[in-house]
């Protein structure tokens, strides 16, 4: 098994999230992670985060850390990020701190895998993209089954995600109106929502939901 999927590494990144959550600095957290990582046969992972977090130095040693970083996000991208998780649904991913740290996605892809991968990192932004989020006028006449398709098509038909695709039909229906653009406050409580939903069935899966 991968140390990623063990019970006790996303314990650790719950213990992140919530420091990041309260607005704390949860670099301490990190290393701990880190060193957690070094103890199961992810050198690789906790160097990079060890590299993210390291202070401020002078110019030369920050050229020489950046380039090191480059090629542990490389190699670590590949272990930690979730099977499959690349494709078309995927418009791009930001790392800090040595984890993913924001993700630009389809609706239908951060329904199939943005449990999984809130299982692995503290991800702390999500934006959902695509073209049919970009047409608030079709949102508003197809509604609940626009989303409840896009689940359909993501492969990630559970009880969650359709819970999660009628929730957040409901917020497209009561967007602006006008222009017919979607507002950038809408645009936010998605992403929110759509990473605490992720959020939460991480904890569910793995047993250690919050209260």
């Amino acid at each position: 098994m991968s140390p990623y999927d063990l019970p006790d590494y996303h314990a650790l990144i719950r213990g992140i999230r919530a420091i990041d959550r309260a607005g704390g600095d949860s670099t301490v957290a990190r290393l701990v992670c880190a060193d957690w990582l070094d103890e199961h046969g992810e050198a690789d992972h906790a160097e990079l985060i060890r590299v993210d977090t390291e202070p401020e130095a002078d110019e030369a040693t920050e050229r020489k850390l950046m380039r090191r970083q480059f090629e542990l996000t490389s190699t670590v991208a590949r272990r930690a990020f979730p099977a499959s998780g690349d494709g078309d649904g995927l418009k791009g991913r930001g790392w800090a701190d040595g984890f993913v740290d924001k993700i630009d996605c389809t609706l239908a892809w951060w329904l199939t895998h943005g449990p999984d991968l809130c299982r692995r990192h503290p991800v702390r932004e999500v934006v959902i993209t695509g073209a049919l989020l970009e047409d608030a006028q079709a949102i508003h006449r197809e509604g609940q089954d626009f989303f409840y398709r896009l689940a359909v098509d993501g492969e990630a038909v559970s009880t969650p995600a359709v819970r999660l695709a009628q929730r957040l039909s409901e917020m497209a229906l009561s967007a602006g109106e006008g222009d017919g653009h979607l507002p950038d406050v809408w645009r936010e409580t998605i992403g929110k929502t759509c990473l605490r939903w992720a959020e939460s069935e991480a904890d569910r899966q793995h047993g250690t939901a919050l209260p």
